[in-house]
């Protein structure tokens, strides 16, 4: 029989943590999809496929567990603030309403006493996350006026060493998804009149499925270390509340339900110490964003009209790099860059899934005790500005798309 090596403090910490997890609100980095786990990880522009070597292993690449030497509880929390301005045709520039957004996350790595499953991992974090609000009088306020996407993913991961240089790991997920819409309804919609005051449109809904994350990582040598991982799509079909807010009239009520496939995605990366103070990583992510064709939704009773968006998202990788510098002791030294393509054709940019082409800039540092250690990282999204001429949407939202976001994580770790 296996025996757990986890003293009974990380596993209350680690609870403790969890239970944050429903309670964090959700920021935007690429289209909805967070750019990582890990203020070390962060720290380095992302480039950890190659090493995860911490509870954001289950993330990155499973496969790191199998060379986990002690027990490990990590909690996170990440601040975003988000600022995002659409400017329509001949018109001023109309900014969303800004918020610092929180999400938490926490994980424990448990050894055991096995040299082919040397350790497991429970983890828990937010690996899509959306919350845009905007001014309910804007003109692209039939369009979106707020929108949510919360996703809560907890599971389990393991690894099988091989071998002193190769290891395989799986982590199996179970995601809760929560999507919530509001927008205007101009009259000629509701009515067939024109002039008369807007009706309000909102929904709410979620959903629960699966998913996996595998992966492998290869020591290739004393200074060198290859990964690979897989992540598996996450298939939702929200389903939930929908009203309808008539002016001076009814409010209409129907469910309704929204298929929602969360893309799959590839890392492949290395990390090379190229000194005995200097890690050099480098790492290319693929995310399969063509799974995102259409934005429909169906209501069950009929007394909404169905809605569908065209989307025509495309794939995209992202290059990520870098580097870890340890020889001012005990301070670690962090900083990174990626370029994140944005997969929205401009025919179908609008501000509800507003997104631009950002170049990703990340520094950080950690400090270490006897058995604790703090990691803090700082990155800043530049979204290079973009114009579309050419949407095809209901309500059509050419025009100007400009923002960026600053995003602070912080991890604290707990080795006993």
């Amino acid at each position: 029989m296996r025996r757990i090596g986890l003293d009974y403090r990380g596993v209350a910490l680690l609870a403790a943590c969890l239970s944050l997890l429903g309670a964090g609100d959700h920021g935007s980095t690429s289209a909805f999809l967070s750019n990582g786990l890990g203020a070390r990880a962060r720290g380095m522009g992302g480039a950890f496929v190659a090493i995860a070597d911490d509870t954001t292993a289950g993330y990155w690449n499973p496969a790191g567990l199998a060379f986990a030497r002690a027990p490990l509880t990590q909690v996170e929390m990440k601040f975003d603030h988000i600022a995002l301005e659409y400017t329509p045709p001949g018109g001023r520039g109309q900014g969303n309403i800004q918020h610092t957004l929180v999400i938490p996350a926490a994980g424990t790595l448990i050894p055991l006493q096995d040299k082919r499953f040397p350790s497991v991992e429970i983890l828990g974090y937010v690996p899509y996350g959306l919350q845009l609000d905007w001014d309910q009088h804007a003109v692209y306020r039939y369009n979106v006026t707020a929108d949510q996407i919360q996703v809560l993913s907890v599971g389990r991961a393991t690894s099988y060493k091989a071998n002193d240089r190769f290891a395989v790991g799986v982590a199996a997920f179970m995601n809760n998804g929560k999507v919530s819409l509001a927008n205007k309804v101009p009259s000629t919609v509701y009515a067939g009149i024109p002039g008369l005051p807007d009706a309000a449109f909102a929904a709410t809904g979620d959903d629960t499925s699966p998913n996996v994350h595998l992966g492998a990582l290869w020591l290739a040598g004393k200074t060198l270390r290859v990964g690979a991982a897989y992540r598996s799509p996450i298939q939702l079909t929200i389903q939930g509340d929908a009203h309808l807010a008539i002016p001076g009239g009814p409010i209409v009520t129907d469910q309704w339900n929204l298929p929602l496939r969360l893309p799959q995605s590839a890392s492949l990366g290395a990390a090379w110490q190229a000194t005995p103070v200097l890690l050099v990583a480098g790492q290319t992510d693929w995310v399969d964003w063509s799974s995102i064709a259409q934005q429909a939704i169906t209501f069950q009773q009929g007394a909404l009209p169905n809605q569908l968006l065209p989307r025509h998202w495309h794939n995209r990788v992202q290059p990520r790099i870098g580097i870890e510098y340890s020889g001012y002791q005990p301070l670690l030294l962090r900083a990174g860059y990626s370029y994140d393509p944005t997969p929205v054709p401009a025919s179908t940019l609008d501000p509800l899934l507003f997104d631009l082409n950002r170049h990703i800039v990340s520094a950080g540092l950690g400090t270490t005790g006897r058995d604790w250690s703090l990691d803090v990282s700082y990155e800043y999204f530049f979204g290079q500005p973009r114009t579309t001429t050419t949407s095809i949407l209901p309500f059509p939202t050419n025009g100007r798309y400009a923002g960026h976001v600053n995003v602070v994580t912080l991890t604290i770790n707990y080795r006993k």
